[in-house]
């Protein structure tokens, strides 16, 4: 039988919701900020094209790179996930995106954003959507499918949001001062939210949201 340990809030202070739906919000905000910087490809290839000289072709060859990355990794990221939890591998998703917008502020040449964007990008991808998707499944015994819909709404949110951000970035600053600030500033929030992570509702303590209540179960929230 599992142990479940005395619940622990990671927020530290008394919240009048499930902890279920504070990790809902905090995957919400990871799986928006690390896919949409690479969904939102399109509005960086002109800067690129006028500030390095690349054609479009071999510009948006990065996002391909990126999503063949994110698909051939992803039953990896799974396992992992398995294994190890879905915090650690959301972790290493966050290292892999401050990494990836860091370096592909720093590019000369055309292969870089291959690297940078492609690879580094894509495995962050991969890192996020599965552990995200199946923390979701163990915090929930009903109403799963409203969660998941609001991961996917943010999924859809994210793009737009994105390239509206990007794009007013790119109208203020220089493109690489963007990618920097994005990397910096979004690498930040992620370590804050990803410290608030949790992969399953017995680490602090408490019952999925929807269980049946037993005295081996308690929670903070009420």
């Amino acid at each position: 039988m599992q142990k479940i340990n005395a619940p622990k809030n990671p927020l530290g202070f008394k919240i009048g919701i499930h902890y279920a739906w504070i990790i809902i919000v905090i995957a919400a905000i990871i799986h928006m900020a690390g896919g949409s910087i690479r969904q939102a490809f399109g509005v960086l290839i002109v800067p690129l094209e006028q500030g390095l000289g690349w054609s479009p072709a071999t510009i948006t060859l990065g996002y391909s790179i990126a999503s063949i990355t994110g698909a051939l990794l992803a039953p990896f990221t799974g396992m992992a996930t398995d294994r190890f939890g879905a915090k650690p591998v959301i972790a290493i998703g966050g290292v892999f995106f401050f990494l990836g917008a860091i370096i592909t502020g720093m590019v000369s040449q055309v292969w870089h954003i291959w690297i940078s964007y492609g690879l580094c990008l894509g495995v962050a991808q991969a890192c996020f959507n599965v552990p995200i998707l199946t923390a979701a499944s163990y915090w929930f015994r009903k109403r799963l499918g409203f969660g998941i819909g609001l991961l996917q709404a943010s999924h859809g949110l994210g793009p737009a949001v994105m390239a509206i951000t990007v794009g007013t970035l790119l109208a203020t600053v220089e493109w690489r001062t963007a990618f920097w600030s994005i990397g910096i500033i979004g690498g930040t929030i992620m370590l804050v939210l990803i410290f608030l992570f949790r992969s399953k509702p017995s680490d602090i303590g408490l019952r999925p949201y929807g269980a049946p209540r037993t005295n081996r179960y308690k929670t903070f929230h009420t």
